[in-house]
């Protein structure tokens, strides 16, 4: 009987430790026989993020295709603040980086008057998602239809 007992206390504590190691490497680089080729065996995909490009990334989308004008996109920005529009629509202003001193801005989002409160609370230099549908405007790139996340 202690043998049995000996025999499954080696086998539990062995298996342990099998387990053990195996979380340890789950997330690290294997090499094999050549550098140039290596598994990495990775975490599964995480639910999806509400964040979106940038200012840059979406004025290169834009700029890389005509076609792409009119598409929805979602940008994580800095707010530069908000202006009143004609017809009680709200401009909010955008940027990759805080507003330092008088910069003009030329990346805005159009939001329909029902929103204009919520658009108008957004402090200055509070980082904001918006989704919208992408084109050039007369002060540079703009989303119309928009919405904060």
């Amino acid at each position: 009987m202690l043998h049995i007992k000996r025999s499954f206390l080696f086998f539990m504590t062995f298996s342990m430790f099998l387990l053990s190691c195996n979380e340890k490497g789950k997330n690290q680089t294997t090499d094999t026989k050549n550098d140039k080729d290596q598994t990495i065996v990775a975490d599964p995909p995480k639910e999806e993020s509400k964040e979106g490009m940038t200012i840059a990334d979406a004025k290169k989308f834009l700029d890389e295709n005509e076609a792409n004008s009119g598409k929805e996109v979602t940008v994580s920005a800095y707010s530069w603040g908000s202006n009143d529009m004609m017809g009680g629509m709200v401009s909010l202003n955008l940027g990759d980086k805080k507003l330092e001193g008088f910069q003009q801005t030329t990346f805005s989002c159009k939001f329909e008057k029902e929103k204009a409160a919520a658009v108008k609370a957004i402090a200055k230099d509070a980082m904001v998602t918006v989704t919208g549908k992408i084109a050039k405007g007369s002060g540079g790139v703009e989303l119309t239809d928009c919405t904060l996340h």
